[in-house]
């Protein structure tokens, strides 16, 4: 995963890691032989340390200071409450339905990623400190954020 997201950038590997989870869902969903229902489990698998990683790398790199350790907290909390959904609707729905329900995640995971920005951090290791600069003034809301921009090249392997 680390080289996905310095290739191909934090919010282009949480992108590309939604249609394994997707098909992940849809093979348990539908899985008529215990190998499907293996071969779901493995793209869950793979596209959850995936997220676990590429998340925190982005929420990292694109939140304040001051909130950088709350919300790095989310990421673990989304996957505690993800549990919490599977057991309480788990105990209603057979294991079909529930795969099923469970679709909308990567389809809110790419609808929501599809409006944020790519993190300062990455498009300054690409050279583009244009984009980087326009990306920390959608993520800060005000205009002088030459300090802050500084501070993330001075850090910059």
């Amino acid at each position: 995963m680390g080289f996905l997201v310095d290739w191909i950038g934090r919010k282009g590997a949480i992108i590309l890691l939604t249609p394994p989870l997707f098909l992940g869902w849809i093979l348990i969903a539908f899985a008529d032989n215990l190998y499907s229902l293996y071969a779901g489990r493995f793209l869950l698998g793979f596209a959850t340390a995936g997220f676990s990683i590429g998340a925190c790398i982005f929420i990292n790199e694109t939140s304040e200071e001051s909130i950088r350790g709350r919300l790095g907290l989310s990421v673990s909390l989304g996957f505690r409450l993800g549990g919490l959904y599977s057991y309480i609707v788990g105990s209603f729905l057979p294991y079909n339905w529930l795969a099923l329900s469970l679709c909308f995640v990567p389809i809110l995971i790419v609808g929501l990623m599809l409006f944020v920005v790519e993190t300062p951090r990455y498009l300054l290791s690409k050279g583009q400190v244009g984009k980087a600069t326009q990306a920390l003034v959608w993520l800060r809301g005000i205009d002088d954020v030459q300090h802050e921009l500084n501070l993330v090249r001075k850090f910059q392997p």
